[in-house]
């Protein structure tokens, strides 16, 4: 049987203001819908993620379900404690000939990405760091990953795609460029919009070597609680299949063991999300999203038998029983 780990909760996330959706869902938001309330957003199709360049855009979806992934900043942002080194600093760089080094720093940190933050876990495990929530008016520019796009657009109706002609992309076409590209698309988005339905928030997981990771709220409110790995199988017989031509990641013992503690270390719990394919999906079904509705989603959790604790637990369970 799994047992269920609460969430890490961040400290000092008081005063920080939630709202999962960037649209007014009455039951969710408890703002009532209604053209006022309800906002449009636009994103340009750019290689194999849509980039959303208005700032208020890119504010509105951070901030409202910490969609995408800042890749730009109007300017840097510290804090008091940073503000205090950068004094102390100036006065050291006065004694020393680095004027010129440090204007050219400033100027790479203007183009800042979400990536060049991390933060040491308190077991010494470095993990990328989300954009901090603080500072969301300085977001210039969200990068989307296909799924958050489609999931946007699909789903809650509120994202306009453009190519680089400024056309709009209707949805048929988005998921047909998106299947084209990302030949496992169909199955990474049925597994985005399951989590996304259960009011997790999914961001990538390839520093952990998975999939996605799992965020109650987002990763301004709770460390990520899960590590998902998804696997395509069949229905029926729950084995895994090739989708779209594309094997499913074919997982060894050692390869298991390392990911369960990667994810130990840093308190986190493996899932794996099996999507479940019907033998009979045609290629056709498969060229529209109403294939998603054909996919069932089952989940694990797996962890690692440790002798000197379970071995305990499994005793106590067998007493029990007498």
């Amino acid at each position: 049987m799994a047992h269920f780990k609460p969430p890490q909760k961040k400290k000092n996330t008081g005063n920080i203001g939630y709202r999962p959706l960037p649209i007014p869902i009455a039951s969710i938001t408890k703002v009532g819908a209604s053209t006022k309330e309800w906002n449009y957003y636009e994103g340009l199709l750019v290689n194999n993620h849509v980039v959303v360049s208005k700032k208020g855009d890119a504010r509105n979806l951070y901030s409202q379900g910490f969609f995408g992934k800042v890749i730009k900043t109007a300017k840097p942002f510290h804090t008091e404690t940073d503000a205090q080194t950068s004094t102390d600093n100036e006065e050291n760089v006065q004694n020393h000939e680095c004027l010129s080094q440090s204007s050219e720093h400033n100027k790479q940190f203007e183009d800042v990405t979400a990536m060049d933050f991390i933060e040491n876990e308190a077991d010494s495990y470095v993990e990328l760091k989300h954009f901090e929530y603080k500072s969301v008016d300085a977001i210039e520019q969200l990068q989307l990953s296909l799924e958050e796009s489609f999931f946007l657009s699909y789903a809650l109706g509120c994202l306009f795609v453009k190519s680089e002609e400024s056309r709009n992309i209707e949805i048929l076409e988005q998921w047909q460029m998106f299947c084209k590209t990302k030949p496992l698309f169909p199955v990474s988005y049925a597994a985005y919009h399951h989590f996304r339905s259960k009011g997790w928030v999914p961001k990538d997981g390839i520093q952990f070597g998975a999939d996605l990771v799992l965020y109650r709220k987002g990763p301004s409110f709770y460390h990520a609680s899960y590590v998902i790995v998804i696997q395509t199988v069949d229905a029926k017989t729950m084995k895994a299949v090739d989708f779209n031509g594309v094997a499913s990641r074919n997982f060894s013992w050692v390869m298991l063991s390392g990911l369960l503690r990667l994810a130990t270390t840093v308190s986190k719990e493996v899932m794996f999300c099996y999507v479940l394919v019907p033998d009979d999906l045609s290629d056709a079904q498969k060229s529209t999203p109403e294939c998603v509705k054909r996919f069932s989603i089952q989940e694990r959790i797996i962890s690692r038998w440790t002798s000197n604790k379970d071995r305990d637990r499994e005793l106590l369970d067998i007493d029990c029983d007498f």
